[in-house]
């Protein structure tokens, strides 16, 4: 989670830790520090690959945020942040 909220935030020229607060209360008790896939069967039975890498993902994701944040405030000059 910590790599999808840094890199969205850097992707806006911010640095995350000025606009996040991380409450341990709300952290799983089980939380999985390190979670990795292996596409390696979906890439075999299914024969998908992906079309974008985690970086652009995150990317796509705050514009289309931005765009519509912009669109609700009536001003598409508006940022969103």
């Amino acid at each position: 989670m910590r790599d999808f909220v840094e890199r969205a935030f850097d992707h806006c020229g911010l640095d995350w830790r000025d606009h996040v607060v991380q409450e341990p209360v709300f952290e799983r008790p089980a939380e999985v520090d390190l979670s990795c896939s292996d596409p390696k069967r979906a890439l075999e039975d299914l024969r998908w690959r992906p079309g974008v890498v985690f970086e652009q993902l995150v990317e796509v994701m705050v514009e289309a945020d931005l765009a519509f944040s912009a669109e609700l405030s009536g001003d598409p000059t508006a940022n969103g942040w």
